[in-house]
């Protein structure tokens, strides 16, 4: 098998944990949308830019069959992904077996939200394509903005606002 195509499969396959990483905390906000209505909004909006999150990664695929490479990617750790991915599967079994609490909630999508961050994805990984870097700098900025509406709704409904 061709080097070229080899590196372009194995990056498909990452960029596909990746999207289904997405996917699934999507999955997440949604129940959590479910559970806390007086949230609903809140959840739904993050669970809608989730699922664009995944879209997004899923959309890559296109840049690899045409023949970009992303540069760093192997520094990515497949293992961590499904680490993460399996994280999100416990969680949302968890929430079939019980009431979870709205602080259980919102600490579980802050840990998620850093996660994403603290891998650094967004940011180490380059490619000689435009449209990745588009993207890119998009999805950096929205999980830091998750982040950061997470955690005020944290910190409101720990001072009883």
């Amino acid at each position: 098998m061709d080097i070229k195509k080899e590196i372009r499969e194995s990056q498909g396959h990452l960029l596909d944990q990746l999207a289904q990483y997405e996917s699934s905390i999507s999955d997440l906000y949604a129940v959590y949308a479910r559970l806390f209505p007086d949230m609903s909004t809140f959840w739904q909006t993050l669970s809608k830019e989730e699922t664009g999150h995944a879209q997004f990664l899923n959309s890559f695929h296109k840049l690899l069959e045409n023949g970009a490479v992303f540069f760093n990617l192997d520094r990515f750790n497949a293992h961590a992904i499904l680490n993460c991915l399996a994280e999100v599967h416990q969680e949302l079994a968890r929430t079939k077996q019980g009431p979870v609490s709205l602080s259980h909630a919102l600490t579980t999508a802050l840990s998620i939200e850093t996660a994403v961050l603290d891998g650094h994805f967004y940011d180490t990984v380059k490619t000689d394509t435009p449209e990745f870097i588009v993207i890119a700098e998009h999805l950096s900025k929205d999980t830091y903005r998750h982040r950061s509406l997470i955690l005020e709704k944290y910190n409101a409904l720990r001072k009883g606002l």
